[in-house]
This record gives structure tokens, sequence and C-alpha cells, in this order.
């Protein structure tokens, strides 16, 4: 999955799905009705009819061939304003990959701006959505018999769509979540080999082949300065194994 950045104001190719947010003491921005007019009249009157109110995780959804730029943009309720923080963030995102799971979505537009409000800013939006969205869809299926390809369909793109243009600052957001995520998908994928794969030999020489690849240190610790240090914990485990 890659995770790009684009310009709302900029005509774009028609998504799977287009998500936009929505906090319980605002309004939706202008900018969402311009650029999907029935859309936009659609939430105004489920608004009106108290059917969406912007709670947390409450969602509205419009769908058809007159919606221009996806085949179908959800409304997703934020809650108020003031208690938006990045942990909401975090749930927001597992919430927006799970959507687009469930549609079956390859291409989903998200409109940044509507998301950034509390303790949210605009990076931090462009920060959690890039790395949360990586966790949310990681899947250790290495040892796993392929189905059919046909019934397997993946996220391929993430839109970060935005309105104020800070493109250099997003692009430092974006790149600093993907690096998160790759470091913690690096450590799932060691965690979840099973051990007689994962030996402490395997993972020494993991931790080896990274340290050259990415620049940084590395220091092998073995049986007897594990010892010294008194690293029962470690020895302990590593009784039961024929590798050391």
């Amino acid at each position: 999955m890659k995770v790009t950045l684009t310009s709302a104001a900029k005509k774009q190719e028609r998504a799977d799905l287009l998500v936009i947010g929505f906090f319980e003491d605002a309004s939706l921005l202008k900018e969402a009705a311009g650029l999907e007019p029935r859309f936009a009249s659609a939430v105004t009157a489920a608004l009106k009819n108290k059917r969406f109110t912007g709670k947390f995780g409450e969602t509205v959804s419009v769908y058809g061939e007159d919606i221009r730029t996806a085949r179908e943009a959800v409304v997703l309720g934020l809650g108020k304003k003031a208690n938006h923080k990045r942990l909401c963030m975090r749930k927001t995102t597992g919430t927006i990959i799970q959507m687009a799971k469930c549609r079956r979505a390859k291409h989903v537009r998200v409109l940044l701006d509507s998301f950034s409000a509390g303790e949210v800013s605009l990076n931090d939006a462009a920060e959690i959505l890039a790395e949360n969205a990586r966790l949310t869809s990681y899947a250790f299926d290495k040892y796993k018999t392929p189905g059919k390809e046909s019934d397997k369909v993946e996220l391929e793109t993430l839109e970060l769509a935005y309105v104020k243009n800070q493109l250099e600052a997003l692009k430092k957001a974006v790149a600093w979540g993907t690096l998160i995520a790759s470091g913690t998908l690096t450590a799932r994928d060691v965690i979840n080999e099973p051990a007689n794969i994962m030996t402490a030999e395997k993972m020494a020489e993991t931790a080896e082949k990274l340290a050259e690849k990415k620049g940084f240190s590395c220091r092998l610790i073995e049986q007897k300065e594990l010892e010294e240090l008194k690293m029962g914990g470690i020895l302990a485990v590593n009784q039961g194994s024929m590798h050391p």
C-alpha cells in the first residue's frame, strides 16, 4: 500500500471510497461540499433529521454514479473538537481501513483537513494516517496457503487530499509515519515467526543485517556476558533450546 498527497482542489480520478471527518460541534467543510454537492446535501438532511450527529464512530454513506470523486462517500463522526486527540485519530484510521476492507476498496481518498482539530494538527493527521494505515493492514500470512486471487482485494492507495497548502511539511509527516510503521512491522514479522525458525541465532543474524542495511550499530551479547549481566530471564528461557 502506498500513501500519496494531493491537493483537494485538483481534479482527480474517481476513487473507490472518499472519507470525510465531521465533528459534533462543527459544520461540513465547504471544500467537502464543493467536492460533492449531492453528498453535502445528503449529509445536511441527515443532520437535520438527527440520523447523524457527528458522534465518534457514527457514519453517513452516499453512493451512486452521480458521486463525482468516488464510488462511495462516507462522513465519519469524530465527536467534539476539544476531545480530538492522537489516540482518537489512531482509532479513526483503523475504522477507515476496516471500511476499505469491507467495501473491497483499492483506492481510498481522505479529506485530510477534515480530521484536524483539538490536539491533532494537519501534520499529525497525515503522520498517523500514514503509520496506522500500514499497521492496521498488517497480516502475517507468510506460511498461509494462498486463496483464489480473485477473492483477495487489498488497499493499494491511501490518498490524503489536503486543502491547506503546506506540502513540504506534510511530506515529512508522511515519511516519518511510514518509517515508524516500517520498523514496527519488521518487529512484528520477527515476533510472529515460529520459535523453530526465529531462533536466538537467527534473531542475531536479523539484527546484524538490519544494522548493516540501515546504518546503525549492533552488538551481540552471548551466554557468558549474559551471565555476568545477570540476565536470568533470557538464560532461563534458552535452557529449553538446543540453540545457544
